[in-house]
């Protein structure tokens, strides 16, 4: 390792480490106080869910610190006439950004990976924590006082006695949005997983239900949702990781070929009996329904994986484009040239990146347009670069 490449490294990654404190600590205070503010989460519950989210955090901050670290560094290079001094003596200005290429290089699949954790994983974690803290509450409530209700009114559970379990016995409750009230042997508060994203309710055991005059009598399991608001605003969809897309997407194949066949054979027997309210169009608007949502998911999914890896090399086309750029300032200062290079970044990338995630979700675009960003930005990197080699 040349002296030059533990000059530039050295100053690069002490910047970034701080950076990358600074800033998670920043992140996660902002985090802690809006969903404990905003929402009506509370702290602990708040504080518990706050590991699960560093992934997200950090798939946001470490492009921001890899720029914060490279701008002063090389800017101050630049204004200090180091540059000259290098070119005096026969080395190009890109051997002394070779080393934090390199370093941005393996940064970025290491973001790959963290953004892919943080969808999936860290998403899945945050909802169960939530949820958990959740299931705590209202048990807790119901084993202090005998009955958990909403602040609205809308949903009313008591229970004759709770065990260790946490499973409710002798329960009586009361949904208002159904207009539903009964009783059930036992009651066991729950998340059903399928939904997207996931609920809160309670699965209730022989559960007798009525209805103004109706009674109606469950043997088995039923499950009653009841996901307070302040919490569903929290709650975030898992996307699938990028080693599960393949099967996701045959799932949602084989759901779509079921689905026609389903169709299919309603419309074949409509016309053998003479039933022709099985060909209505209200069976057109159902296909159309459910095959718009289909589509939606698949594009989705296939955008998961381009999406996944581009914004993952952010973290390289952010200092392939910040590093020229800062050598162009020649501001010995360390904010100023990194809050001019964020900004300009700024404005070009994250506008590319909407636009382009956009249509590939709404199937206009290939998934590889995901890229559009890193590619505009890669070309900006090398107008640069080509005016420094000639200046």
């Amino acid at each position: 390792m040349t002296i030059l490449t533990r000059y530039v490294l050295k100053n690069i990654f002490l910047i970034f480490v701080i950076s990358v404190l600074v800033l998670t600590i920043g992140f996660g205070l902002i985090f802690i106080t809006r969903i404990v503010m905003a929402f009506g989460t509370p702290l602990g519950i708040a504080v518990a869910m706050f590991p699960y989210v560093l992934p997200e955090v950090f798939s946001m901050i470490i492009p921001l610190a890899a720029l914060c670290a490279v701008c002063p560094v090389f800017s101050k290079m630049a204004a200090c006439g180091e540059f000259i001094a290098l070119k005096s003596a026969g080395i190009p200005p890109w051997k002394a950004l070779l080393p934090a290429w390199v370093f941005v290089l393996i940064l970025s699949f290491v973001m790959v990976w963290i953004n892919d954790l943080s969808l999936s994983w860290g998403r899945k974690e945050m909802t169960r924590v939530l949820f958990s803290g959740m299931q705590t509450l209202v048990i807790g409530k119901i084993a202090d006082e005998g009955k958990f209700a909403m602040p609205n009114g809308s949903i009313t559970i008591e229970a004759g006695s709770v065990d260790e379990t946490g499973q409710l016995h002798d329960a009586y409750f009361h949904f208002a949005k159904q207009d539903v009230r009964g009783t059930a042997a036992s009651a066991t508060l729950a998340i059903d997983y399928k939904r997207d994203p996931p609920v809160f309710g309670v699965s209730l055991v022989n559960a007798q239900f009525e209805n103004g005059k109706t009674g109606v009598y469950f043997p088995e399991k039923v499950f009653f949702e009841f996901t307070p608001e302040k919490f569903s605003n929290v709650l975030l969809h898992a996307d699938p990781s990028m080693a599960k897309i393949p099967e996701e997407l045959e799932k949602l194949e084989r759901s779509r070929q079921e689905f026609r066949q389903k169709l299919a054979s309603r419309l074949t027997f409509g016309c053998i009996t003479g039933d022709f309210s099985a060909i209505q169009d209200t069976n057109l608007a159902e296909r159309e329904g459910f095959e718009r949502q289909l589509d939606f998911r698949r594009n989705r999914y296939r955008l998961i994986i381009p999406r996944y890896w581009a914004n993952g090399f952010t973290c390289f086309f952010f200092v392939w484009v910040g590093a020229p750029f800062a050598i162009r300032l020649k501001l010995d200062d360390f904010f100023g040239s990194f809050f001019i290079c964020f900004i300009s970044i700024l404005l070009i990338y994250y506008p590319l990146m909407i636009f382009s995630f956009q249509g590939v979700k709404n199937g206009t675009f290939h998934p590889l347009f995901a890229w559009t960003g890193n590619v505009v930005m890669f070309i900006i990197g090398c107008v640069l670069l080509k005016q420094i080699h000639r200046h």
